[in-house]
């Protein structure tokens, strides 16, 4: 503003700015209630948090991201206390999250959860470049979680940009398969096969589960 103006304003000016016409009961706060208000009803939240100072305290940003509303919470603290405050008590969605411990909290025990599929997909690779070469399927089965995770995030994308339909992602998502690998009568690890729905539940699967190896997509 400096520049374009020659208005020169301070960071405390900005900040004191920022705080009345934040104050209870302004149209600011109360738009950003309304904001908040649609996240606690929405069907899936994605929420994490970044490192913030608040003068001179460390201090976290809260991100709460529906498909169409972002609210943002500086916090002085990183516990499920603060998780809870940004979905309400009454939150019937899933939480999409990374796997930081405070989502373990058995205060949130009542909320669905989905892991960010990122996070599961760098871990899946971890798995299989550590089993790599070494007796057993371990290997498969990292490479073949990681491929499905893949796959899930290339058919939601093709649905959502209208590439396929919504019967299409349906009929394809059920194709994917989950492995978990379970000792076998012989002592020998073997991997079941589970199908599964596009929600992730194989119990809605049309098919049932058996013991066998499926191959790559194509």
């Amino acid at each position: 503003m400096d520049l374009l103006g020659g208005l020169q304003i301070t960071q405390g000016a900005i900040t004191q700015a920022a705080q009345r016409l934040a104050a209870d009961g302004s149209a600011l706060a109360a738009h950003v209630d309304a904001l908040q208000t649609q996240i606690q009803q929405a069907p899936f939240v994605h929420h994490d948090d970044t490192g913030w100072r608040i003068g001179a305290q460390n201090a976290w940003v809260g991100t709460f991201r529906s498909a169409d509303t972002v609210v943002f919470r500086a916090n002085l603290r990183h516990t499920n206390v603060e998780v809870r405050e940004g979905l309400g008590h009454t939150f019937a969605g899933v939480l999409i999250s990374d796997r930081f411990s405070s989502y373990d909290s058995r205060f949130l025990q009542d909320v669905q959860q989905q892991k960010c599929l990122a996070h599961l997909i760098r871990t899946a690779d971890e798995v299989a470049a550590v089993l790599q070469r070494q007796p057993g399927r371990g290997e498969l089965y990292g490479q073949r979680v990681a491929q499905v995770f893949r796959d899930g995030i290339r058919l939601h994308r093709d649905v959502t940009t209208g590439i396929c339909t919504c019967e299409a992602y349906a009929q394809q998502g059920e194709c994917h398969t989950l492995l978990r690998v379970r000792p076998a009568e012989s002592g020998a690890a073997e991997v079941e096969c589970k199908r599964t729905t596009p929600t992730g539940n194989p119990e809605e699967a049309r098919a049932g589960s058996g013991v066998a190896v499926p191959e790559g997509p194509g």
